[in-house]
């Protein structure tokens, strides 16, 4: 299979100095902390065909690291030469409504499906905050994302995700399906700790 085209990995200003040594496990949780960078270590195992093809769920309170662990993940997976992608759920799902809006066969649309093709088929992809975005009221964005999750998880690419949903309500936010999914394809970690945004 053709190797894809790795394109630039953007993460947002706030945590472009998010590594794992910028992590403070007495103010974060040590365990996930651990976890995260075993997970770096031992990636080459959890990538592509022949591998487990898991991320990690990071799940728990607002405020506890969990975007800037996911961001150390993915910045580790970039060095090492891996195609990383990190989205804002809520920029995914704006992404996906964009769709309907765009003039069949014009250069946006390509744009669109390129972008797709991107977020199906990289090596890394960090999905951040999940759980916050809207339900659409006809469903199509929360297929995409169930599409996409489980192509993903079928090739074996690890997908990363930050949520402050626990994964048992993923069946009532999303649908059962999906939650049964994410027990398949990633680590499930609770994060533990105090809202660092408020001491």
């Amino acid at each position: 299979m053709k190797k894809l085209k790795a394109r630039p990995l953007v993460i947002p200003d706030r945590y472009r100095h998010a590594t794992f040594s910028t992590y403070d496990p007495k103010r974060g949780d040590p365990v996930a902390l651990e976890v995260c960078m075993d997970w770096a270590d031992t990636m080459p195992s959890h990538i592509g065909r022949d591998t487990d093809g898991r991320g990690i769920l990071l799940q728990g309170s607002p405020g506890l690291g969990k975007t800037h662990l996911a961001v150390a993940m993915v910045r580790e997976a970039e060095a090492k030469g891996y195609s990383t992608c990190f989205i804002p759920m809520y920029s995914l799902v704006m992404w996906a409504m964009n769709r309907f809006r765009l003039e069949d066969g014009s250069e946006a649309q390509k744009e669109w499906f390129r972008f797709q093709h991107y977020l199906y088929e990289c090596d890394v992809l960090v999905l951040d905050d999940a759980g916050r975005d809207r339900k659409s009221p006809s469903g199509y964005v929360d297929d995409e994302i169930d599409g996409m999750l489980r192509h993903r998880g079928n090739w074996l690419m690890a997908t990363h995700i930050t949520s402050n949903l626990p994964v048992e309500e993923w069946s009532v936010r999303y649908n059962p399906a999906m939650a049964s999914h994410l027990h398949e394809v990633c680590q499930i970690i609770d994060v533990q700790g105090t809202d660092d945004r408020t001491r």
